[in-house]
């Protein structure tokens, strides 16, 4: 974003430092609605997350059996991690 403004700013003024006086409304606008739009995006998948977790269905199914002297998982650990990245 700051690109553009600083190209906005060559156009008006013939100037691209990004901090020109003239320009600190327009700066500031962009800056908050900016700002706002991150922050609700943030927020909103953080909620949708929760209630995924929250949820009563399970998100994954794992079967343990126990072969003596060991736990066998299935799927393995390394195969849930792999699907979850």
């Amino acid at each position: 974003m700051s690109g553009c403004c600083r190209q906005i700013e060559g156009i008006l003024w013939d100037t691209c430092s990004g901090s020109d006086e003239r320009l600190h409304r327009y700066y500031a606008y962009w800056e908050a609605k900016i700002y706002r739009a991150l922050t609700n995006l943030i927020v909103n998948n953080l909620r949708r997350f929760i209630a995924i977790l929250s949820g009563e269905r399970p998100l994954c199914r794992m079967f343990a059996m126990v072969a003596y002297p060991e736990v066998v998982l299935s799927p393995s650990p390394i195969e849930v991690t792999s699907l979850t990245l």
